[in-house]
């Protein structure tokens, strides 16, 4: 007997779509790519808020700084736009925290709990006007977990001190 055709032929036929309708959305929405706190989202809020910041359009990105930090950056954010241009940008690192102390083995999406906060170390080639000299700059960018999402905790005055003199 075909189970198809006993399938498509039996009174239960719209019970049987709709149960396995519902068993797949349920699977789809316990995997670990639909937790906010993954890895991954904050991955994502990391890219998202340096595209922006990076483009001149960090005030568009304000939905991911810390909510006690936005009056602070909305404050900023236009007159850092005026004057920092980045010319070249990488992530070279990110350490881990957990309640500040760093995290000893790397989080994956299924231990999610092993970390609230995190660390982005990025490499910025830039100018800051008036001048025109291309410098360079490494700066942390800390990343908490606060309700269940990742926001960023800007400091924009990094940006326009010196940087230290190597070499003495």
């Amino acid at each position: 007997m075909n189970v198809v055709r006993l399938v498509s032929h039996s009174k239960f036929h719209p019970f049987i779509c709709l149960l396995f309708i519902f068993c797949v959305t349920l699977q789809g929405a316990c995997t670990p790519a639909m937790i906010t706190r993954s890895t991954k989202q904050l991955d994502d809020n990391i890219s998202l808020f340096n595209l922006k910041f990076e483009g001149r359009a960090g005030h568009h990105a304000m939905f991911l700084v810390d909510p006690d930090f936005r009056e602070g950056y909305m404050s900023k954010i236009y007159n850092f736009n005026e004057r920092i241009r980045f010319m070249d940008s990488s992530m070279v690192g990110l350490q881990f925290l957990k309640n500040g102390l760093p995290v000893t083995k790397k989080p994956d999406d299924d231990d999610d709990e092993s970390f609230n906060s995190a660390l982005a170390t990025f490499s910025y080639q830039l100018t800051i006007s008036p001048s025109v000299t291309l410098e360079s700059r490494t700066v942390k960018q800390k990343w908490v977990l606060k309700n269940d999402h990742w926001y960023v905790q800007p400091n924009l005055d990094i940006f326009f001190k010196s940087p230290p003199v190597s070499g003495k």
